[in-house]
């Protein structure tokens, strides 16, 4: 199981998201943004051992602390997992990166996270599902989806993506990448209202 720590970076207001297996003291942190100090300092209080990172997808404001994250907790051999779909554009850590696929598995400890492809804000967008939890990045928060006025950015795919998160049971807890309003995290069936 799962403990979840979020924490808030400034200043975009990203939501950093430090994953600890109980079972283990392994921990995942999803999309270092900002604020490596921050995120330390939850390991230390934890006692955790960083074991990986996890990108939702490749914009700056999601792993723009990465560097000094690795640097700070000596983890400079640990996997950075990213999607598969930035495979041809994603070259920052080349001997670290380990692309996913769509509902590929991945161990933190003990605890089996599942990779759910979920592109319309950017192509490579991905969430993690550990149930009763999915961490969504900028695909979906809790008042509002992701942007889909960017480049890269697809309406269709963002519908499809949200379509393949409603399937997940309604007491889901959605942790997105940002804080745009006062209550970060809400269950599924919440935002179904909404």
């Amino acid at each position: 199981m799962l403990t979840v720590f979020p924490l808030l970076c400034v200043p975009l207001n990203n939501c950093v998201y430090v994953l600890i297996d109980q079972a283990t003291n392994q921990a995942a942190v999803i999309d270092p943004g900002w604020s490596a100090t921050i995120i330390q300092e939850c390991l230390d209080q934890q006692q955790a051992t960083l074991a990986m990172v996890l990108l939702t997808h490749i914009h700056f404001d999601h792993l723009n602390a990465c560097d000094d994250l690795l640097s700070l907790t000596n983890a400079t051999d640990i996997p950075i997992v990213v999607s598969n779909q930035a495979q041809s554009v994603f070259r920052k850590y080349p001997n670290q990166t380990q692309f996913v696929e769509h509902k590929q598995q991945i161990w933190c400890g003990e605890s089996l996270i599942h990779v759910i492809h979920t592109p319309g804000h950017s192509k490579s967008c991905q969430s993690f599902y550990h149930q009763p939890y999915v961490f969504t990045g900028d695909c979906l928060f809790t008042d509002r989806v992701g942007r889909c006025d960017l480049q890269e950015s697809n309406i269709q795919s963002m519908y499809n993506s949200l379509e393949q998160l409603k399937r997940l049971p309604d007491k889901t807890i959605v942790y997105p990448g940002h804080k745009y309003k006062e209550q970060t995290e809400q269950t599924l069936e919440e935002i179904k209202q909404n």
